[in-house]
């Protein structure tokens, strides 16, 4: 999840498309697995895979813990990185075999200040990623740049975009299919 959308308030529309989809994707409530990665200058590791089995326990997290930071920056290839090297692993409860889904929610695009990274970040960070059959799905918002997007998806995943933030309920439909197991949020 990006820590650099708007503010307090807009920020509140990303915190309740993430308890969206879950509500969308989970049939069985007490089942799921699922992280959040906040970005902007910096990406954490807010929640781990294995923090939450129950639904509604991982949505009250995402209420408590998951606040907005605010920042100049978007720093995609950080949060991509930190999902490859921390999030997906076995130690916080990635399941080999089972289908891992990555949703990257940005309302701008990649800003490091380097302009070669910034145009080589998409390569270098989602490859693994998509080395590993992770699936991406980003969801751009406002400013957010398609073209970027589309580099980071790779062959496998989908770009879906909204004009504005209050429209991110209506994405909820075309993020991951139902057969999912395993899901992140940036």
């Amino acid at each position: 999840m990006s820590s650099s959308i708007g503010g307090p308030g807009p920020f509140k529309h990303e915190t309740n498309f993430v308890k969206a989809v879950l509500d969308n994707y989970s049939s069985k409530k007490n089942q799921i697995r699922a992280g959040i990665i906040l970005y902007g200058k910096q990406a954490t590791l807010k929640i781990k895979l294995n923090d939450y089995t129950k639904l509604e326990d991982f949505k009250n997290a995402v209420d408590t813990k998951v606040k907005f930071k605010g920042s100049t920056h978007t720093r995609i290839d950080l949060a991509l990185e930190l999902a490859n090297e921390e999030l997906f692993t076995e130690a916080n409860g990635d399941r080999p075999g089972v289908p891992n889904y990555l949703v990257l929610i940005t309302d701008g695009k990649q800003n490091s200040g380097n302009w070669l990274l910034d145009h080589t970040f998409a390569q270098r960070s989602a490859k693994p990623l998509w080395d590993r059959n992770i699936t991406i799905f980003a969801v751009g918002v406002a400013r957010a740049s398609r073209r970027q997007l589309k580099k980071v998806v790779g062959k496998t995943g989908t770009v879906i975009y909204r004009r504005k933030l209050t429209q991110l309920k209506e994405a909820v439909d075309l993020i991951i299919p139902s057969q999912c197991k395993g899901m992140c949020f940036l």
